[in-house]
């Protein structure tokens, strides 16, 4: 245990030999361990956090079984990880191993010693039938760890043993969350495979969990990456409304933004009917999902976001002057998270954290989890038209370098500020109000591309214009026939979104 040295493995400082004091000295971790933190103290973790924590472990036990004599843990629970903080995350590293036997032990040892270390609810079928204890088995155990990750659960809580063995074997497996994002839902499917021989060695493991973490996108955001010459249809489908202003379930009265799911089930702030109404891909009805039974509910709520760690759609209820939680599934109430606020346009980075424009104050503020007051990360220095200053801004966008996107409405520009900014750079617009390719005319929603491209809602020209990185002007991409109600043509465009498949 002394040779071993890997970050997210527990470091041995020595042993206490005495009579009725034997003890072995490691490494302090002062969060304790996994299961503590998720079961215990209930701490809420961000998805990035999640996936920080996934790869960690999944790196302490590839170095075991890496070593030139492999080690097999056979106690992968949550309890033997053990976690601290670290700069803006965790560091988590694997304990109580120190006794489990290598790889080469005989397989005699292996399936007659009936005290091998093991817990039930992460135990492989295999081992459960008291077959070979494989590298394999410990990918299983890791696979119902990472379960606990996204659930926030304890694993067959309540259950019985006989019930979690018969479960086990008949090839059952936990119900993932829905909210688990689909690149870590597969890795988890893969390594509590029934088949060892389906399930990824160690290595494998800790390349796959690289891949959601290298490519969480910003909201609205394009999962796939925007050729810089990219052309878009000119006549638009309506998805959405379109049967004049209203209040039934086939219409919209202002709608402003708009958030768009994986499987492009959008969700619509409606304005002037004051809810938030879900429309399925493809339905011709919409689904009052918030709000829509009176201003004490919401009050002419502007945007929103769906928060998938608490399966919530957090919107900026303006006419309220509040931000509000509300549950996804079934909610007939909000909860207030932020007072006081003129909230207009919203988002969330991919540490979870918040971002709001107030509008009133000229400025927009990041809040962290359980933050009420937050940190002013753009403007805040009063209404103007300076580069460290805004005049009432509208929306915001995230970009995965913390960059905040703003659309500067009333000085027609979209403003950058790199994370920790005391001011920002003009990316769009900033030469008055106007209709050239170098003009904006009071931008609303704001997306930006990987390559730096910025997408805005040119409102009051009724066009989509698309700005790339370092360009002092514009090109129209949709809405080139002026305003109007037909398939190519706007009227003050405001939300915009991206979904998975580049589609605006």
């Amino acid at each position: 245990m002394d040779s071993i040295r890997c970050p997210n493995i527990i470091s041995f400082y020595g042993v206490c030999t005495e009579p009725g004091k034997y003890a072995l000295v490691m490494e302090y971790m002062s969060l304790g361990s996994l299961y503590k933190i998720l079961h215990e103290d209930n701490l809420v973790l961000t998805w990035p956090e999640r996936l920080s924590i996934a790869f960690q472990t999944a790196n302490g036990i590839n170095y075991l079984h890496q070593l030139s004599e492999p080690v097999l843990h056979r106690d992968i629970k949550s309890l033997n990880f053990l976690i601290e903080r670290a700069y803006e995350g965790y560091t988590v590293k694997v304990c109580d191993f120190g006794l489990a036997r290598t790889r080469n032990e005989t397989t005699r040892q292996t399936k007659s010693n009936q005290t091998q270390a093991y817990t039930l609810p992460w135990t492989a079928p295999e081992v459960l039938r008291l077959e070979e204890y494989l590298d394999k088995s410990d990918i299983y155990s890791l696979g119902v760890v990472f379960w606990e990750l996204a659930s926030s659960s304890i694993p067959y809580y309540d259950r019985q043993g006989d019930v979690i063995r018969e479960f086990v074997l008949s090839g059952n497996r936990l119900k993932i969350p829905e909210s688990t994002p689909s690149a870590f839902r597969e890795i988890i499917e893969k390594c509590w495979a029934q088949n060892p021989n389906d399930r990824p060695n160690s290595s494998d493991l800790v390349e796959m969990i690289k891949e959601p973490i290298r490519f969480q996108v910003p909201l609205r955001a394009s999962s796939i990456d925007i050729h810089p010459n990219a052309k878009w249809a000119q006549n638009g489908i309506t998805v959405a409304g379109g049967n004049g202003d209203g209040s039934e379930t086939n219409q919209l009265n202002t709608p402003l933004g708009l958030y768009v799911e994986d499987d492009q089930t959008i969700y619509v702030a409606d304005w002037l009917n004051h809810r938030i109404v879900e429309w399925k891909s493809g339905a011709t009805n919409g689904k009052v999902v918030a709000g829509g039974n009176g201003a004490h509910q919401l009050n002419l709520p502007e945007h929103l976001i769906i928060d998938k760690g608490s399966d919530s759609l957090i919107i900026s209820d303006y006419g309220n002057r509040r931000v509000v939680r509300w549950p996804r599934r079934n909610g007939t109430r909000g909860e207030t998270i932020i007072s006081n606020i003129s909230c207009a346009g919203l988002t969330m980075d991919d540490n979870g954290y918040l971002y709001v424009v107030d509008e009133g104050k000229h400025e927009v503020r990041r809040y962290k989890i359980g933050d009420t007051k937050g940190t002013v990360v753009a403007g805040g220095n009063g209404q103007g038209n300076r580069l460290d200053q805004l005049s009432e801004p509208r929306y915001v966008f995230i970009d995965r370098d913390h960059s905040v996107y703003v659309s500067d409405n009333e000085n027609h520009r979209v403003m950058k500020w790199k994370e920790h900014a005391k001011q920002g750079i003009v990316v769009a617009g900033g030469q008055g109000q106007g209709n050239s390719l170098t003009q904006l005319h009071e931008p609303e929603g704001v997306i930006v591309d990987q390559l730096g491209t910025v997408y805005v809602a040119d409102s009051r020209n009724h066009r989509i214009m698309r700005w790339p990185k370092g360009s002092t002007q514009g090109n129209v991409i949709v809405g080139r026939n002026g305003y109007g109600a037909q398939s190519n043509q706007l009227a003050s465009p405001m939300g915009l979104s991206f979904d998975r498949h580049g589609n605006l």
